[in-house]
């Protein structure tokens, strides 16, 4: 995806979230347990101003208690989750996507990262404060997808993580039509191809098949399985989820 269309679906989500929030702080967040709208605002909001200070210091992690991790005195939720949206977007407009950053992704050490990151960050939470009040908007198909590749290369698949597989060989097909993904888990190491790959399917324990935006939010534990096709080791499928991609990804 274009640098463009991150930022323009990281406003869009980012003021839909602020939006659907205004309905009710106080409603319970379903694919979040114990936690309300305005946990997920504060979060969020707090997420932004970390990625603020890490963009202005640039090659140097920031260290805990160089952002505010809650609004000021006097200032509510929503109007700090805006502002620090605003801030969010004006460094990533005043830095281009090559300005040198840190990240905890070590290939990628600039602006852009952040960018990308930030465009999904944003939609996953939006559709957490949207399920608080029913069924959420659509995520876009060229975000799901590209959010699919995100989340299996750079977490899943990344070295930092992979010391806690303990895989023995299986392989799992992510298929999303015109988009494949094939994780293949080994012992401490998860290999990752983007496919068609010639017999992937044929020796893949298991396929996980469906639209880009519901494998999106399967692999990000906001929807069930069951709205997908599974072809194969079905424990094979949610061991996936549920232990390797939720460890990757706190």
């Amino acid at each position: 995806m274009e640098l463009s269309r991150y930022l323009d679906c990281l406003h869009a989500d980012g003021d839909l979230l602020a939006r659907t929030a205004g309905r009710s702080l106080a409603a319970t967040v379903p694919c979040c347990p114990g936690w309300t709208v305005r946990d997920v605002v504060l979060h969020v909001a707090a997420v932004y101003q970390h990625k603020v200070a890490t963009i202005r210091r640039k090659d140097r992690r920031p260290e805990t208690g160089e952002w505010p991790t809650e609004p000021p005195s006097g200032v509510a939720p929503i109007p700090w989750f805006e502002e620090s949206l605003s801030l969010l977007l004006t460094e990533f407009a005043e830095n281009p996507p090559d300005t040198k950053c840190w990240t905890w992704y070590e290939p990628e050490q600039d602006v852009a990262f952040w960018c990308r990151r930030m465009a999904h960050e944003t939609a996953v939470h939006r559709v957490d404060v949207e399920q608080a009040f029913g069924e959420s908007a659509p995520v876009p198909t060229d975000l799901a997808i590209d959010g699919i590749d995100e989340l299996l290369e750079r977490m899943l698949a990344y070295d930092w993580f992979n010391e806690a597989v303990d895989g023995h060989g299986e392989s799992v097909l992510i298929d999303a039509g015109d988009h494949q993904w094939l994780m293949r888990l080994a012992e401490r190491e998860i290999g990752f191809e983007r496919a068609p790959v010639a017999g992937s399917e044929a020796g893949a324990g298991v396929t996980v098949r469906g639209e880009p935006e519901k494998l999106y939010l399967w692999l990000w534990g906001r929807l069930p399985i069951s709205h997908l096709t599974v072809a194969g080791d079905g424990k094979l499928a949610r061991k996936l989820r549920e232990h390797y991609v939720t460890a990757a990804t706190q």
